[in-house]
Order: C-alpha cells, then structure tokens, then sequence
C-alpha cells in the first residue's frame, strides 16, 4: 500500500510533480499545502503553472493537513522563502509526529544532524534529495567516449522556468505508454522519486575538471544502457543553453555544452520563453545551436512563461510574467506553417502529438531498428 503524502511549500517548482504523481510508486499525494499568503489557498494545485485543473485542491494549515498523512515532502520552492522561520521548524514538527521527511531542499550539515538525530528517536524516516556524492566510478583517466547503441533524446530550455521537467514526464508517459522501454535522466535533483536518475551531481563538482566531466557523463549514460538495456534514452539537461545577456548569463550554458560532447542526440527538444517571435529567431537560434552544440533542434517548445525585463532590470533579478496556457494555444496558430512543429506541453493534446512526432523522427533517422 502506497504511503500518503504532503507536499510544502508548494508552488511552480513542484506543479510537474502534481501533474504526474501517479509516477511515484512509493506514494500517493494526499495533501497540498501552501502559505496563505502566497495567494493559492482553496484554489486547483494548476494554479501556479497556468494550465488545466489538476483536481488537487491546495490547503493552508500546516499542522492540520499532516495529520492523516505518512510523510511530508518539503520543497525548493520558486517563492523566496526564510527557511529557518518557514522550512526548518515545520521538519522538526513533522518528525515529532512520527512522519518521515523527504527533502528537496538544501540543507546544513548542522540542521541535517539535528533531522537525524531527531529521526533515531522518534522512529521517522529521512531522505534528502538535495544530497549527493561526486560520481567517482566513471571517472577515467583516457579521453575516448563511447557510444550509445539507444536512440538518446536532449530536453534542453533557453533558461530556468520554461517546463523542461514537466516535458520530460509528459514524454517519459507517452512513450512507455507507446510500448517502449526508457532510461531517463531527469534535470532535477529528486528525479528518482518518480522512478528514474537524477542528474550527476559530479557535472557541478568544482574539484573534477571539466574534460573529466565530459568523460564521466558519457560513461555514466553508457552503464544505464548496459544496465537496463532500454529501446530510449531521455536526458533532461539543467539550466539554460546559452547567455540571455550579460547580466544573466545561466552559467554561459557549459552544462549544456558539456553533455553535448559527452553524447550526441539523435533528437532535441528546446523550450523557450513565450515572446512575440518571428519565424526567423527559431531559425537563426537553431542555426546557432548547431554551430555551439553540434546539432538540430527537431521541435520547439514554447512555455506559458515570459521574462518580465522592466522588473528585471530594475530588480537585477529574473522576473517572469505567466500566462494561462489558453493563451499560448491561440498564439501557436501564428506559427501554423512553421517548419519545424512549435509544442506546448500544458495543452493537453500536444504531449502525445510531441511524443509520436520525436518517436517518428528517430525511426525515420535511424538507418537500423533503434525501437
């Protein structure tokens, strides 16, 4: 029997795990819990990503909405947040009631003994998805990479909040659904909660250099294939592509470029920020990609999510302006005859049209049967 689960603070950052929870297999959600002041009280969880309802209504008191559940999931939030007030006690709280915690946010070496210390006494569980040990057993010495016999497709986005997770889930469903095996590599850190692996935490170390990085990422791809021998490989890569201007630059997207030495896809996907494009900037950033990365963009994505550049620049903080996804489906009829197929995730019908055409596009690449 699947345990019950809270989930707090929750806001944008944890919308794909809503919007997919039947992917979890130790757990089902019972509760959804959000400070009151955050504007979300009483209102559908799809409230914070613009898209449809998710039939999961978001409640406000802490202590009262834990009570018939078996754990509390505590996020990263979106929403700036003091987490010694907000986070910190509520985790204390939680093992006192004798409920695990499960922890996506980043945690002290002094407040991770004090959970586990707390966790012996009062017979609770404790796992921290925040955590990780630099991979050191792909580490080589040589500079050669392997290949990959699976078709490998890249989620990749122009910058933070452009859905990446959520596509990856979408097309993760779709294509399991399709009758294919999957390896993943999920962009975010708690991936394997949903069931597949979480990115590397070694491609952030700065103690391993970044050729070694680029050998590691292709052997640690390569042990999944051997491993689970799966007919694709999707890989969610974290972060933006490139430089949005010289004030945010997303790490000047060396993840991206990283990942794209380390394995050649035989798709990619790339979300962008909602914008009043024109045909030729999907041209002209596709032709860019592939003189920076190594190859084509075989469908875009366009998020319900535009950067908010007055606040911006006056804040010298991202500011971002969302929009119902209604919005979006209206707008994409302006790229109708657009040659390569622009998709939003959040409309219901475009995740499987997604999927089949990604899954089309590898068995027409492939000279033998990847599928």
């Amino acid at each position: 029997m699947k345990k019950k689960l809270a989930i707090y603070p929750y806001d944008i950052e944890l919308a794909p795990l809503i919007r997919h929870a039947e992917m979890m297999d130790e757990y089902t959600v019972a509760e959804i819990i959000a400070p009151k002041g955050w504007g979300y009280t009483d209102k559908d969880a799809g409230v914070v990503d613009g898209g449809s309802l998710t039939g999961y209504k978001v409640g406000n008191n802490f202590e009262e909405r834990i009570m018939n559940c078996d754990a509390v999931l505590f996020s990263n939030p979106a929403n700036k947040i003091n987490f010694d007030k907000l986070i910190f006690p509520k985790m204390i709280k939680t093992i006192e009631k004798g409920k695990d915690v499960i922890s996506l946010a980043d945690l002290d070496p002094v407040n991770t003994m004090e959970i586990k210390a707390l966790c012996v006494t009062r017979e609770a569980g404790f796992i921290d998805y925040s955590a990780g040990e630099v991979y050191g057993g792909g580490m080589i010495n040589d500079e050669s990479l392997l290949q990959t016999e699976a078709p490998v497709i890249f989620i990749l986005g122009l910058g933070d909040y452009t859905h990446k997770f959520e596509i990856q889930l979408v097309l993760r469903e779709k294509i399991i659904s399709a009758g294919y095996s999957v390896s993943q590599i999920g962009s975010r850190t708690w991936s394997e909660l949903l069931g597949f692996h979480p990115f590397p935490r070694f491609m952030f170390s700065d103690s391993i250099s970044e050729s070694r990085k680029i050998t590691g990422f292709n052997r640690f791809v390569k042990n999944i294939e051997r491993t689970e021998n799966p007919d694709v490989i999707l890989i969610g890569i974290p972060g933006g592509i490139m430089p949005l201007n010289d004030n945010f630059t997303n790490k000047f997207g060396i993840t991206a470029f990283e990942v794209s030495q380390a394995i050649t896809p035989d798709c990619a996907l790339l979300s962008v920020y909602y914008d009043d494009y024109t045909r030729d900037y999907f041209s002209s950033l596709s032709e860019s990609l592939r003189h920076k990365l190594g190859f084509d963009i075989d469908c875009f994505h366009i998020a319900n999510n535009k950067i908010d550049w007055n606040s911006t620049i006056m804040s010298n903080k991202l500011f971002y302006l969302p929009f119902h996804v209604s919005f979006i489906e209206k707008r994409k009829k302006d790229y109708a005859d657009y040659p390569v197929p622009l998709f939003n995730v959040l409309i219901p019908d475009d995740g499987p049209v997604m999927a089949d055409f990604l899954i089309q596009k590898l068995v027409k690449y492939a000279e033998t049967n990847y599928l």
